[in-house]
C-alpha cells in the first residue's frame, strides 16, 4: 500500500486512477529486482517482466469484455498499453532509484552489518574436493494434474513459486564422483530414476550407485507418468491430460541430465564442512499406538509424544577462497503446508528461496530425510485464526533456514 500511494502521489501516473492489477505489478517487479545495492541486471529483469505481465492483463481483459466491448473500449486498452511500454523504462529507472535508497530498518531493530568479504567458517580444513553446482527450473508450462492428494480432480490453477532441480557434484582426491539431484516433486518414479542414471552413466561415466535423486515431497507439484497414453479405442478420444503428464516428465529427464552436466561442468576446488541444527515444527502424525484401542485418546492425531527426528544436518560447500557456494540441508517432514492448486515448493521451497536471498551466487539444495510419519504443524488455512495455509509454508520454511 505505501508503494501503490507513493506512486499516486509521486509516480508517472501523478493524478490518474489506477487499478490495483498494475498495483499489483508493480510489487512484482519490485521483488524481483530485489533491494541490494549494485543489482542492475534483476532491474532489467524486473522491467521486462513488468511489460510482459501488463501486456498479459490486458490481454485477459480484452477477452473478458470481448463480447460487450466497442471498438472504443479496445483502443482505450491498445492506448493503455502504449503508454505502459513507453513508460517502462521509466518506471523501472524510478524504483531503482528508490531500490539503491538505504531502506529504514524496523523501529528497535539492531542495524545490519556492512557486506563483508568471503571468510571461510573453517579455514583449517584443507581444500581438498572439487564441487560444481546447477540449478534448472522445471516448472511445467501448462496447468497439468497435480501429485500429492488423492482426493484433487482438476488441474493446478497457476504457479505461486517456481520448482526446480538442482544438482550438488562432488570429486574426491582419487577423481570419484558423486551427484546429488534434488527436485521440488512429490517423488521420483523408479523408470524416470533408470533413465536418468543410464544416460549419465552413458554421456559422463557416472555410475548409478553414485547418483542420488532426491524429492522434496512438495504435494504441489505436477503429477507425472512415464508411460505414453495408451491408444484409445475407436469410440474413445486420447486423454490430454495423460499426454500432457507424459510430455513434461520427458522434458523434466533432460531438464535434470541437464542441471547433472552442468554441475560437472562446474567442478573446481572447494571445502567440504559438515554440521546439524535443530528445527521444531515437525509432529508426529499416526495415532499413540501405545494406548489401548478403547481409550479416549487412542486415535487422535497428531501425537506429540511420537517419534520425531528434528535433526537439520547441513553440507556446506565453500570455494578455496572461502566464499560460500552451496549448502545442502535436510529435513524430516512432509510437505504438506499447503492444500491448494498451484504449484509450490512449500516449506522447502521457501527454505532455499530465504536462504539464497541476498547471498548472489549462492545455491541452497534441500534432501528430503525419513519424514513419513511426520507432518508439519500448525498448517492449513484457519487453523491458526486469520493465517493462510501460504503464509504457515513460508513461516516454517523461514524457521527452516
Amino acid at each position: 500500500m505505501e508503494l501503490e500511494r507513493g506512486l499516486a502521489r509521486n509516480g508517472p501516473f501523478q493524478g490518474r486512477r489506477m487499478e490495483r492489477p498494475l498495483f499489483r505489478i508493480f510489487l512484482g517487479m519490485r521483488r524481483e529486482a530485489g533491494f541490494s545495492k549494485g543489482r542492475f541486471s534483476k532491474l532489467k529483469l524486473g522491467a521486462d517482466k513488468l511489460w510482459s505481465q501488463w501486456r498479459s492483463h490486458t490481454g485477459t481483459r480484452r477477452a473478458l469484455v470481448g463480447k460487450r466491448a466497442d471498438s472504443h473500449s479496445d483502443s482505450a486498452l491498445n492506448r493503455s498499453s502504449s503508454l505502459m511500454k513507453s513508460l517502462a523504462p521509466f518506471l523501472a529507472a524510478w524504483l531503482g532509484m528508490a531500490m539503491l535508497s538505504p531502506a529504514e530498518p524496523p523501529f528497535g531493530a539492531t542495524p545490519l552489518s556492512p557486506p563483508k568479504p568471503p571468510q571461510s567458517v573453517a579455514p583449517h580444513v584443507p581444500v581438498t574436493w572439487k564441487a560444481g553446482v546447477a540449478s534448472v527450473k522445471i516448472t511445467p508450462e501448462k496447468l497439468l494434474g497435480m501429485a500429492g492428494y488423492a482426493g484433487r480432480q482438476k488441474p493446478a490453477e497457476g504457479t505461486v513459486q517456481d520448482l526446480f532441480a538442482k544438482a550438488l557434484a562432488l570429486e574426491d582426491q582419487d577423481g570419484t564422483r558423486l551427484v546429488i539431484v534434488t527436485l521440488d516433486l512429490i517423488g521420483v518414479p523408479r523408470a524416470l530414476r533408470l533413465a536418468v542414471a543410464g544416460q549419465a552413466e552413458a554421456r559422463w561415466g557416472l555410475l548409478p550407485q553414485n547418483l542420488l535423486l532426491n524429492a522434496s515431497h512438495t504435494h504441489c507439484g505436477p503429477g507425472l507418468r512415464t508411460l505414453p497414453p495408451a491408444i484409445p479405442k475407436d469410440d474413445q478420444t486420447p486423454s490430454p491430460r495423460e499426454a500432457d503428464a507424459y510430455a513434461y516428465t520427458q522434458k523434466l529427464q533432460e531438464g535434470i541430465l541437464g542441471a547433472i552436466e552442468a554441475a560437472l561442468r562446474d567442478l573446481q576446488p572447494a571445502r567440504l564442512t559438515w554440521n546439524k541444527a535443530r528445527c521444531g515444527f515437525a509432529m508426529n502424525r499416526r495415532r499413540d499406538y501405545t494406548l489401548p484401542p478403547n481409550h479416549p485418546n487412542a486415535n487422535r492425531v497428531p501425537n506429540p509424544e511420537g517419534p520425531v527426528d528434528h535433526e537439520v544436518p547441513a553440507l556446506r560447500v565453500e570455494s578455496a577462497e572461502g566464499a560460500l557456494r552451496a549448502s545442502l540441508f535436510g529435513y524430516a517432514c512432509h510437505n504438506t503446508c499447503l492444500g491448494f492448486q498451484y504449484y509450490c515448493g512449500d516449506y522447502a521451497g521457501y527454505a532455499q528461496e530465504y536462504l539464497q536471498q541476498h547471498r548472489p551466487g549462492f545455491t541452497a539444495l534441500f534432501l528430503m530425510g525419513c519424514g513419513g510419519d511426520q507432518n508439519p504443524y500448525p498448517r492449513r488455512s484457519d487453523v491458526v485464526p486469520g493465517v493462510t495455509d501460504l503464509e504457515l509454508a513460508q513461516q516454517h520454511g523461514r524457521s527452516l533456514a
